[in-house]
This record gives C-alpha cells, structure tokens and sequence, in this order.
C-alpha cells in the first residue's frame, strides 16, 4: 500500500487533468464568442489611447492601427518607442509589448503573454482569462494592456 502523500499527489494530478479538460472545452466553446469580444476590447483599447492622447496634453502622443479582422497596434513613434501587437487567434488574444529608451539603448525584454477567450455557460458569458484569474470586463484587460505603456511615456 503506497503512503497518503503519493496518493494525494496522484489524486492532484488527477484532479488537474480534470480541471484542464474543463478549461480547453470552455476555450472551445469560447471561439465563438472570440470575434465579437475581440472587437470589444479593441473598441475600448482604441478609446483609451484617444482618451490618454486627449487628457496628456500632447499631439498625439500614441497611435491605435486596426489591422483587418483579427489584429491591432498600439505605437509611439519617439523614444521612447513602444509598440503593443494584439493579435486574436481563435479563442487566444496574443500580445508583445515592446519598448526601446532610446537609439543608443538595448531593447528592453519584449513582454509577451496570452489572453484566454472563455465561455461560460451561454455565449454571453464569456469572458477573458489570464493565468486562470477571470476578467469579465474589456476595460480590466484593456489597464492591463495599456498601463505599462502609459506609464513609460515621459
């Protein structure tokens, strides 16, 4: 008979793969609800950088380019240049975030990172998850997204 410790540790793994087998279907039934919300969020995206743009005082100091369909780009053409692509892929939205201090400097590390499109038990229900934490509201991801960014402008 083994000891509890290794059943515990196989009765987690266990209840791992469950848990896994529930979030894939979850993202599964997530892509059909991934264009509409991918619109909704880059809407609020594209808000945001008007509303930063319009409230700091600069002209303008961060441009929003739609790509068709399934993409976007958030750029500040001087140093420092920064640049965010968001990109939909079924039920994923992936992004690259990055940034150079100026023409001398090395490249900051790009930060990159994955952004689930889950359904929960009808199509309104879904929402956007990261590292498991549920985010039911566009302007969440969107601080997300956009605050390293704003915060690195001088």
């Amino acid at each position: 008979m083994s000891s509890a410790w290794i059943r515990q540790i196989i009765q987690d793994k266990e209840a791992q793969r469950e848990l896994t087998k529930q979030n894939m279907e979850m993202v599964r039934r997530g892509e059909s609800s991934a264009p509409m919300l991918f619109r909704t969020l880059k809407d609020r995206i594209a808000r945001d950088v008007a509303d930063f743009n319009r409230e700091s005082g600069n002209t303008p100091v961060l441009d929003f380019h739609f790509n068709p369909s399934n993409q976007f780009t958030v750029r500040h053409s001087t140093f420092p240049v920064i640049k965010l692509d968001v990109t939909l892929k079924g039920a994923v939205i992936e992004y690259r975030r990055t940034e150079k201090k100026s023409s001398s400097a090395d490249n900051i590390p790009a930060e990159e990172g994955e952004i689930f499109i889950m359904a929960g038990s009808n199509v309104d229900a879904a929402y956007f998850s990261i590292k498991g934490i549920e985010y039911r509201e566009e302007e969440e991801i969107s601080k997300i997204l956009l605050a390293p960014i704003f915060q690195a402008l001088p």
